[in-house]
């Protein structure tokens, strides 16, 4: 009995402390997401030619023109990390590549929060947190320096301003699902889906087509 009464008052602890249980799951993930990090095997396929076209743009100064490739947000983003730090190993480069989507990962996680909390009471927004941070699949793609974490963070700050009834956090939404558009194009969707309900929860207002 006092095992479980001491169980319940911790995790009466946790729920009301909310930042000490994201805290938590953030190191929980960070150490799943370490212990799964590929030190010594390259990167392939999509992330690698991620990684060749920041690696160029940050060279150049400007996006390469020999050669285009699809979603360029991610790449772009890379790049300015790529003319801060320098390194003389092709593998510190994609350590970086690699530990940046790792950081963007567990970001997210504020926002599912803030997300999950609008709809649900603090303890169920948390478990949303937990299947996010921990969910297998995502801890692996973390890992992989490609595209969909920066995708997912830009995508969720969107829904959260955008739930939010502040008309100036509404348009910023516009802003961040407009950068998820060039990270990955099925962005576009939740950008015509925005504008749709905008013009629907907005409709009484006058000002509302030229705001």
């Amino acid at each position: 009995m006092e095992i479980l009464n001491s169980i319940k008052n911790r995790l009466k602890f946790l729920i009301e402390h909310v930042w000490i249980s994201l805290i938590l799951v953030g190191i929980t993930g960070f150490f799943l997401r370490a212990l799964i990090f590929p030190h010594e095997i390259p990167i392939i396929l999509d992330g690698l030619f991620y990684f060749w076209f920041a690696y160029d743009t940050s060279t150049l100064g400007h996006l390469p023109t020999s050669y285009y490739i699809e979603n360029d947000g991610w790449p772009i983003f890379l790049s300015f990390f790529f003319r801060i730090f320098h390194f003389d190993s092709f593998f510190d480069y994609i350590t970086l590549q690699r530990s940046i989507t790792i950081l963007l990962s567990l970001a997210t996680s504020v926002f599912v929060y803030l997300l999950c909390r609008k709809f649900f009471d603090e303890k169920y927004a948390l478990i949303g947190v937990i299947i996010f941070v921990l969910e297998p699949r995502i801890i692996q793609n973390s890992v992989l320096g490609i595209t969909e974490p920066l995708y997912l963070l830009l995508v969720t700050c969107s829904l959260v301003l955008f739930f939010s009834s502040n008309k100036k956090l509404i348009f910023l939404a516009f802003g961040f699902v407009s950068l998820a558009t060039i990270v990955r194009a099925e962005a576009l969707f939740l950008f015509i889906a925005f504008t749709i309900l905008y013009f629907v929860r907005f409709r009484t207002d006058k000002k509302m087509i030229l705001k």
